[in-house]
């Protein structure tokens, strides 16, 4: 289950950047052509290119942020699963808890 919810994560990250990488593609294009145009200065140009690369930065890291927020598991919903998990899962799952025991 845990598996599933990460490779849909993954996959929605992925269209993020990918949609957010298309955009500043044809962004970095329409500056190019306003610029070759004489609409915009090479400087105005590379502004505004920076410009849009940090805002689509911000906009992949908050989409990513987006991404992960999700709720943690209440202790009922963690019991009520142990049953589901295989011996290997059971094996980490102790392994963990030994960490975590060690660890305070």
């Amino acid at each position: 289950m845990m598996k599933d919810v990460n490779e849909l994560l993954k996959k929605a990250l992925l269209v993020a950047v990918g949609s957010v990488s298309l955009s500043m593609e044809k962004s970095k294009e329409l500056i190019d052509e306003l610029v070759a145009k004489g609409e915009l200065t090479v400087k105005q140009g590379k502004e505004l290119n920076q410009e849009l690369s940090h805002k689509a930065k911000e906009k992949v890291k908050a989409k990513a942020h987006e991404a992960l927020d999700i709720e943690p598991l209440s202790p009922e919903s963690v019991f009520a699963n142990i049953d589901k998990l295989s011996k290997e899962q059971l094996q980490q799952l102790k392994a963990k808890l030994d960490e975590l025991e060690a660890g305070e």
